[in-house]
């Protein structure tokens, strides 16, 4: 019974500090919203992904038009793109959303922080997933991973936030309930 409190407390706390990460990621995100906003960053990132367009462009569009395409074919397509408008045009410009490669961008560093966050937090507390996992499952494969790792994986999982990690669990609890039944039925199977 102690066992299972134990585990029990443990789900509660990796919970618990992926809900407190979440919470700590609202508040950056809204002080980097709040920097964004004072110091007028939108011309940044327009200026990021004009340049990120036009490498696209200068880069991508030419190696594609060099191996699928004679430069013969490309002046007629665009001439009959000028001249006839009814077929409509084939020539490809990459355009890019400042918006977009900001909420890309900003998403990717925020998983980052989140999942540094995770590993901290599980480094200071001790809490090894894997290890939690693997014994409230009944496996032992977790002796020959080592612990920083299991603790890197650990902070990952709980960097991801609340209900991944939720799922986690419930999904974990799913599997010891079916492997406690099905070593009941065993038991009660006759030899």
């Amino acid at each position: 019974m102690d066992t299972i409190l134990y585990i029990t407390y443990l789900y509660l706390l990796v919970l618990l500090l992926a809900v407190l990460i979440e919470r700590i990621m609202e508040i950056l995100m809204s002080a980097w919203r709040y920097i964004e906003l004072k110091t007028h960053l939108e011309r940044f990132w327009t200026r990021r992904a004009t340049r990120l367009a036009r490498y696209l462009e200068i880069h991508i569009s030419r190696r594609w038009l060099e191996r699928f395409l004679d430069f013969k074919e490309i002046r007629e397509r665009f001439r009959n793109a000028l001249l006839e408008s009814k077929t409509g045009h084939s020539i490809y410009v990459f355009i890019l959303d400042a918006n977009l490669i900001r909420q890309i961008t900003v998403t990717a560093a925020a998983r980052v922080v989140a999942s540094v966050l995770g590993v901290a937090f599980c480094v200071a507390a001790g809490i090894d997933l894997v290890e939690l996992f693997s014994k409230d499952l009944g496996y032992m494969f977790y002796e020959h991973i080592p612990r920083w790792l299991r603790y890197a994986a650990s902070g990952l999982i709980i960097g991801l936030g609340s209900e991944p990690v939720h799922r986690l669990i419930q999904t974990v609890e799913r599997r010891r309930k079916r492997r406690a039944r099905k070593i009941q039925q065993e038991k009660l199977q006759p030899s």
